[in-house]
């Protein structure tokens, strides 16, 4: 299983939904800078980490360990098969790790 630590700033406003099975799920998608490179990653956060996410505004650090997962669908319009990579959280936190962790 693929398993990954990241800290960021939100860089969008929390889009919050709630799935057929009634779970609350919020997507937020976060700026991390590497040198002179700026990343922007989508992240899905479901249940606790959702309620946590919703809260935020874009400026606001946080610290996410979750896992990747690739997202697939077809695009009539485009006429073939799509997919995006996204990060789903499975812990949120104010705080920023260090490299010992």
């Amino acid at each position: 299983m693929n398993y990954l630590k990241l800290s960021g700033v939100i860089s969008s406003d929390p889009i919050i939904d709630i799935t057929n099975g009634s779970i609350p799920v919020v997507n937020v998608m976060i700026v991390d800078e590497f040198k002179d490179h700026k990343n922007f990653i989508n992240i899905t956060a479901f249940k606790e980490n959702a309620t946590i996410l919703k809260s935020k505004k874009p400026g606001d650090e946080i610290f996410i360990q979750g896992h990747l997962q690739q997202e697939k669908w077809y695009s009539h319009s485009l006429k073939r098969n799509l997919s995006k990579i996204i990060i789903v959280a499975d812990k949120v936190d104010d705080a920023v790790f260090s490299e010992s962790e």
